[in-house]
Formats: structure tokens, C-alpha cells, sequence
């Protein structure tokens, strides 16, 4: 039996000189913190057996270690330092996870200890008061919000930390079981694993850790492939359906817009022709009047599409940008009011687009048929949503009237392109407000 124990020694802190490197060659090509806090761990942990295991590793007398002041010096800070490795890569891994504040308090006070533990060591070693009390609060170190999170992980199933949390598991019982048979020893109960043995329980504990760890981050690294995967075809499609809008956009306003032009040019000629001047003038008005909206809607299409995610800024300067255009001439002194910032940032391009388009076309319609001296534009944040909602002071609009009545419908389809609820007030005493509100899911 003593012999496969000991043969299972120099497999295991092979195993774990091996496991320090691999994890820390991780870290230099990932930069994630709880690989590097693993990796100083296993490291410090290799450390530790091997001034524990003299005999084994270095065939010199371990009673002659044991008993040398050396090892009274170095034995309590580096598991000290050990468990400080440990306590940082469980903060590392589950601090952002984990949503109890009760754990977080706890990770946090036991993380307070440790420069307190030390200064304990070293008024216990200059008093010359005995370590061993301090020697077991050291070994338990850890151990206490490893239970906490292992409990919350493995209750609430949580992806890819339950793995971690079942390696917490074996650390806790290996540790545990260990601090038991060097007090049972210490109690003058010998047995093979008292006296000889007492670390093969956490060397266990940890092989089992550095295995559910290892297993964890291969099995997230997969999963991230297939997220990877699945956004590549998400921005595909994204890219697709955009293109399908334009297209759309392309050939229902400006394909119409150009038919337009195409029939006043035709018109113009004929009146010129004819010696009509004044008509002829109405028609290349109404060529020019057209041209410039193509213009207009082509820009506000080439600005959609180059509108990154999370441009809010951009989005809300070139909506102020037109508001101002359009009022000014007017006379109609515009307010703002962009107080929604982190929710119209969560918006897709396309919702930022079709909103773009519903207040452009609702102001325009205030402008010219409101008799408004004043008008407000907000962006506030209302439940899961957000509210947006163009007013004036105006008379009010009349959706019979052909223009007022051709907006609304524009704006109602596309209120209904993105799921977003749209309603419109309007009164001769109280003006216009057409409000819009998008609810946020994501």
C-alpha cells in the first residue's frame, strides 16, 4: 500500500509541476485572471508537498525536515500564500456569477484575513507562541466560501460553474479530511494515513479540481465556438435582411419619386413646346422639389447603413441636426430631450433607422401643416421600454388631409416593422403628439 502511495506522489506532483505550466501558458494566450490565479496556485500547492514529502521526493529524513527551524519558517506562509492563490481564482471565476451579496461579502472578509493571518505568523513566531491553532484556521482558509458557492452554483445550475463548483467540492473534502487525520495524529491516533499519509487526501482533492477545471474551460471554449458560429450566421442574415430594406426603401420611395421626375421632365418639354411658361416653371419646380427629397432619402439610407451598434451619440446629433434644419425656417423653436441614452444605445440598426424615419416624418408633417411655434422632441426611459414621443403647439393634425394622412400611415408601418406601439393626439386647443413606444428585450 505504501508503495502505490508513493508512486501516486510522484504521479501527482508531475502531474501538477505540469498542470501550472499548461495553465499559465493559457493565461499568456487568453489573459483571463482565473487561469493565472490557478496556475499560482497549483505552483505554490507543488511547492508545499514538496517540502512535505522529503522522503519521496528527495529521499532526505523527514523528521529532520520537520523538526528544522526552516520549516516552522516556511510551512504556514506559503499555504498562506497557497489558499490567497485559491481565494483569488474563486473570486476570478464566480464573482460576476454569483448574485448573493452574502457570498460576496464573505469571498471578500476571508480575502481580508490573509495579510491579517501573516501578522499573526509573525507575532506568533517572535512571542514564540505556539502555530498549530493558526496552522488549521490556515488550512481552512478557503474552504468556507468554497462551500457558499458550491451550494449556490450547483442549486441554481448555473453553466459551466457547476463543473468548477463540483471541483470546489473535491478541494473541500480532500482539505477537510486532511486537517482530520493531522489532528487525529496530533490526539496520539496513529494510523498509515495519520503519521505518513495525512496529505494524500487534499492531493486527491486537488486532482479531482484541476480535472472539472480543465474539463470546464474545454467545454466553454467549445460552447464559444458555436456562439461565435451562430453570431457569424446572425450577422449574415442581419447583413441579408438590411440589404433587403434598402432594396425595399430603394424601390418604393425613390422608385416612385423617379417615376415622378421622369413624367414632369416629359411634361416640362411639352409645355416649353407649347409656349406654356408658367407651367413649364411648376413642372421643373416640382422636378427640383423632387430631386432633392431622392437626395434626402438616399443620404438618410446611406446614413442607416453606416450607423454602427451603440452610435447613440451619432444618432441623436443627426436627428437634432434635422429637427433644427426644418424649424428654423419655420420659426418653430425646437426642444430636446435625449435623457433615454443607455436604452436607445441597446436599439438595433434597424429599429435606430425606422425611428429615425417616424420622427423625420412626424416633424415634417408639424412643420407644414401644425401652424406650431414650438415643438418638442423627447427620448425617455418608461418601464422595460422606451418612450419617444414628437409634440407641438399647433392647431393639430388633420389626417384627412392628403400629405398629413399619407406620414401617419408611413409612420404606423413602420412603428410596426419593429413590434413598437405608436398613437397619435392631436387637438385644435392642446396641438399634436405622436408618441411611440418600443419595449427592449434585449
Amino acid at each position: 500500500m505504501s508503495f502505490v502511495i508513493e508512486q501516486f506522489y510522484l504521479f501527482f506532483q508531475g502531474a501538477l509541476v505540469f498542470q501550472s505550466v499548461f495553465f499559465f501558458l493559457i493565461w499568456a494566450a487568453t489573459r483571463r485572471n482565473d487561469v493565472l490565479w490557478y496556475s499560482l496556485y497549483l505552483l505554490t500547492a507543488a511547492l508545499y508537498f514538496f517540502i512535505n514529502a522529503t522522503g519521496t521526493f528527495f529521499k532526505i529524513e523527514e523528521a529532520a525536515v520537520f523538526e528544522s527551524s526552516w520549516y516552522s519558517l516556511l510551512n504556514i506562509p506559503i499555504i498562506i500564500i497557497e489558499n490567497l492563490f485559491y481565494l483569488l481564482f474563486i473570486k476570478a471565476f464566480f464573482y460576476d456569477i454569483i448574485a448573493s451579496q452574502k457570498v460576496k461579502n464573505i469571498l471578500r472578509l476571508t480575502l481580508y484575513s490573509v495579510p491579517v493571518l501573516f501578522f499573526c505568523f509573525i507575532i506568533f513566531r517572535v512571542t514564540g507562541i505556539s502555530t498549530y491553532n493558526l496552522f488549521y484556521i490556515v488550512k481552512l482558509l478557503s474552504v468556507i466560501p468554497a462551500i457558499f458557492i458550491a451550494y449556490i452554483v450547483i442549486k441554481n445550475k448555473l453553466p459551466y460553474a457547476t463543473l468548477v463548483a463540483n471541483g470546489l467540492i473535491f478541494t473541500i473534502t480532500g482539505t477537510l479530511v486532511t486537517v482530520i487525520m493531522i489532528i487525529l495524529r496530533n490526539n496520539d491516533v496513529h494510523t498509515m494515513f495519520t503519521d505518513y499519509y495525512p496529505l494524500l487526501f487534499i492531493r486527491l482533492g486537488i486532482l479531482g479540481d484541476m480535472f472539472f477545471y480543465q474539463f470546464a474551460l474545454l467545454k466553454k471554449w467549445r460552447w464559444q465556438e458555436k456562439e461565435l458560429a451562430l453570431q457569424q450566421h446572425q450577422t449574415k442574415t442581419e447583413v441579408e435582411r438590411v440589404r433587403n430594406e434598402i432594396s425595399r426603401e430603394l424601390h418604393d420611395d425613390i422608385g416612385s419619386t423617379l417615376s415622378g421626375i421622369n413624367m414632369y421632365s416629359h411634361m416640362a418639354m411639352t409645355q416649353s413646346q407649347s409656349g406654356d411658361s408658367k407651367a413649364t416653371v411648376q413642372s421643373l419646380q416640382t422636378i427640383q422639389q423632387s430631386a432633392a427629397e431622392m437626395v434626402g432619402k438616399l443620404k438618410d439610407i446611406v446614413w442607416a447603413n453606416n450607423l454602427k451598434d451603440g452610435d447613440t451619440d451619432a444618432f441623436f446629433e443627426t436627428l437634432k441636426d434635422y429637427v433644427l434644419m426644418i424649424t428654423k425656417p419655420a420659426g418653430i423653436v425646437p426642444e430636446f430631450n435625449f435623457s433615454a441614452t443607455a436604452e436607445t444605445n441597446r436599439l438595433s440598426k434597424e429599429e435606430k433607422y425606422h425611428i429615425y424615419m417616424i420622427c423625420k416624418e412626424a416633424v415634417n408633417n408639424m412643420v407644414k401643416h401644425s401652424g406650431a411655434d414650438s415643438l418638442a422632441v423627447s427620448f425617455e426611459k418608461k418601464d422595460t421600454g422606451l418612450d419617444i414621443t414628437i409634440a407641438d403647439n399647433g392647431y393639430g393634425l388633420k389626417p384627412g388631409k392628403n400629405n398629413a394622412g399619407n406620414g401617419l400611415n408611413n409612420m404606423r408601418k413602420r412603428a410596426e416593422e419593429i413590434g413598437a406601439i405608436f398613437s397619435l393626439q392631436s387637438g385644435a386647443t392642446e396641438g399634436s403628439k405622436i408618441s411611440l413606444y418600443l419595449k427592449i428585450t434585449r
